[in-house]
Parts: structure tokens; C-alpha cells; sequence
């Protein structure tokens, strides 16, 4: 299976090694932020002052393409003129290794970590209320690979499926059990200020255009 490069915009400077289309006059740079206003680009970034994003009209009319994205973005895409769009939500083998995770090597967390822990479960319980999504279990990397691998080309897996998503069922209560009451979390369908690093949804498209 093939999967197509697509090239982007981006209001940000043009740095060595990328491969972006650069937008450098104002009046470029306000298009391409209405357009992700009004939920007209494909994939769409806002980080550290600077948009990134695709356009349908960059994709070939047919074919596969992946990346990550969060889950609302994920549904809100099918809306551009897509369809058979594959949903892929890795999950952590547990809770306490996620957050082990977070602190990193200096042991502990980032200064952003609550408002991340929330964005978490927000793309959590967004992807089960919708349904639809694939759900993975984080555990072995080669078997991740190998059944991420599986389901994006139709190939029947050994993965259990059912257990990925009770896990997942299992860490949203985990994540809702350690907020406590004095902190309770909005159960809604938007959140913003989410980076790059905070989508850990791999979103598959095999498509045709309408």
C-alpha cells in the first residue's frame, strides 16, 4: 500500500529541512487563518503562533494518507469530501505508566501537564461517545506497529480490538477518578491549545473524493 505526501501551508518561517508551502504577505496569512476558523482545511495546526495546514484540493483524488490528529478533527474532515476514513486511537498499557511517561527523566511533570491531562480525556471520551474509531493498546512497539499496519489495510489481526477499547473505557475513568471533585473536567466536544505532541490519534485515510 502507497501512501501519498501531501504538502502544506504554513504561516511560520521558512526553516532548513521542511517542506512546507511558506505563506509570507499578510493578506495569505489571514486566508489561511479564516480558513481554519471556518473548518475548511484537512489537517489543521495552530502552535506557538503559526498555522499549518492542507487544503482538499492537495490531495490526489483517490489513495491513502496518514497522520495523527485529534478525534474531533478526525470527524469534522469527513465533512471536506472524504469518505472510507480509517480512525486508529492508541491507548496506554496503564495509567500510572502513562503518567511515569510524562515525567520524563527528570521526574517530574511539565507546568502544562494539567491542562494536557485534561485535553487527554476530553479526546478520549470524545472518540468513545462518537464510535467509530479502531483502538490499539500501546504495549509492545512491534505488535503496535504490526496490528496499526493490520487494520489500515483491511488484513484481519490477532489484536484484540474489544480489549483495546475496554482499556481505553478503563483510562478515562482512571484519568476522571484522579481529578478529584475539586477539579472536576468539561465533558465537551471542542478543546484548543492542544500541540502537535498532544494528538495520539493516527488517522488513516482511504479515500475517494466527492
Amino acid at each position: 500500500m502507497l501512501y501519498n505526501n501531501v504538502r502544506g501551508f504554513t504561516t511560520r518561517p521558512k526553516r532548513e529541512g521542511d517542506d512546507y508551502y511558506y505563506l509570507t504577505s499578510s493578506a495569505d496569512k489571514a486566508a489561511l487563518r479564516v480558513d481554519l476558523n471556518e473548518g475548511n482545511l484537512v489537517q489543521a495546526t495552530a502552535i506557538f503562533g503559526n498555522i499549518y495546514g492542507t487544503y482538499p484540493s492537495d490531495y490526489p483524488e483517490s489513495g491513502h494518507v496518514l497522520f495523527d490528529s485529534t478525534p474531533e478533527e478526525s470527524v469534522r474532515i469527513e465533512r471536506l469530501g472524504f469518505w472510507a476514513i480509517k480512525r486508529l486511537f492508541i491507548v496506554p498499557e496503564s495509567f500510572s505508566g502513562w503518567l511515569n511517561r510524562w515525567k520524563g527523566r527528570e521526574g517530574k511533570f511539565p507546568p502544562d501537564f494539567n491542562d494536557r491531562f485534561i485535553g487527554a480525556y476530553q479526546m478520549l471520551m470524545f472518540a468513545l461517545n462518537h464510535g467509530g474509531f479502531n483502538w490499539l493498546i500501546n504495549s509492545q512497539i512491534d505488535q503496535t506497529v504490526k496490528a496499526a499496519r493490520d487494520i489500515f489495510e483491511g488484513v484481519p489481526s490477532a489484536h484484540d480490538l474489544n480489549m483495546a477499547e475496554n482499556r481505553a473505557y478503563k483510562f478515562a475513568r482512571e484519568i476522571d477518578q484522579n481529578t478529584g471533585a475539586a477539579n472536576p473536567i468539561p465533558i465537551t466536544d471542542e478543546y484548543d491549545g492542544l500541540t502537535k505532541n498532544d494528538k495520539k490519534l493516527l488517522l488513516m485515510f482511504s479515500y475517494e473524493k466527492d
